[in-house]
């Protein structure tokens, strides 16, 4: 953070930084709000950038690095799956040996008893435990528990090492839920957003301001428009923010005041969000019967952050 007279002034950088950290700590969606609608556009430019190039490192990880991580992770399975089975058969031979002890003291117990004895025993007792025919590796010992854990732990392995796990994306907000859930739905808000981002293009902004904002609206980052005839296009980025795909949103006075668009928590870039507007703002965090949580983030110096709770006592 760059300190000022009385301010901080948030870069890009720190920004994404805060945004992942509001990820990993289940505090998104969220607004970010400032008052600069040129600010708002810079920092998104940034953020977009970035994250792009996060994705092309991703991307250019060599295919060797990928087969070797892949070859590593089989001869592990390979040789977990050996020491199991390994483990199955000296359970198995364990029990057996067991089983066929049993028999012989039952045997030698027996021949130690009498003639009437051993007819009384044989009409009120079931026959003792014979060993199988091919001799005691013959004996069936699965009902054995130790036998059983054994079995199951090498069953649990698998005929093939599990696929590899995919890490946490570095370079998008996008939750996979929302796809599967409203899939149909993402796509045709994403279509008429993106067909309303390329018509504001050809007005004026650009092609690069389009791709901009194309490019972090699928990476689950959309900013709040305020010209005039974005009424559509802000609509269906609420929707989108609603249904979980936008997660990101960067806002003005308009989206903060105008709008119920409920979220985990706000960001408040502006040192000028004071009094009424900023307790709007920061209510939309944690809404009563929709969050158990929800939290309010400062990126300002404590002087400033003192003249900021002035303001909202004295307008309450």
């Amino acid at each position: 953070m760059s300190a000022g007279p009385g301010t901080w002034s948030l870069s890009s950088l720190e920004l994404l930084q805060l945004l992942k950290e509001l990820k990993a700590s289940d505090l998104i969606p969220c607004i970010c709000f400032h008052r600069s609608e040129d600010h708002l556009e810079q920092l998104l430019l940034a953020i977009s950038e970035r994250l792009e190039e996060n994705e092309q490192l991703k991307l250019q990880e060599s295919r060797e690095e990928r087969r070797w991580t892949r070859d590593q992770r089989k001869a592990a399975w390979q040789a977990r799956l050996a020491h199991l089975k390994d483990l199955l058969a000296q359970a198995e031979e364990n029990a057996r040996a067991r089983r066929t002890q049993q028999a012989q003291r039952k045997r030698s117990d027996k021949d130690e008893e009498g003639p009437a004895a051993q007819a009384s025993a044989s009409t009120e007792a079931p026959p003792p435990l014979r060993e199988a025919k091919g001799g005691p590796s013959s004996l069936r010992v699965d009902g054995e528990p130790e036998v059983r854990a054994r079995r199951a732990a090498v069953e649990a392995m698998g005929s093939e090492p599990p696929e590899e796990q995919q890490e946490e994306s570095d370079f998008h907000f996008v939750a996979e839920r929302p796809r599967h859930v409203y899939g149909v739905e993402i796509d045709m808000l994403l279509k008429y957003a993106e067909a309303g981002l390329k018509e504001l293009g050809s007005k004026g902004k650009g092609m690069r301001w389009t791709q901009i904002h194309v490019a972090a609206l699928r990476r689950g980052i959309a900013m709040h428009l305020v010209e005039e005839g974005c009424d559509g296009l802000n609509f269906a980025v609420q929707l989108l923010f609603r249904i979980g795909h936008v997660r990101v949103i960067l806002a003005g006075e308009a989206l903060g005041c105008g709008v119920n668009l409920p979220c985990r928590a706000c960001v408040i870039l502006d040192p000028e969000i004071q009094g009424a507007m900023l307790t709007q703002m920061a209510g939309r965090a944690g809404r009563r019967g929709l969050d158990l949580m929800g939290a309010t983030v400062f990126v300002h110096d404590l002087a400033t952050l003192r003249g900021m709770h002035t303001n909202v006592k004295g307008d309450a």
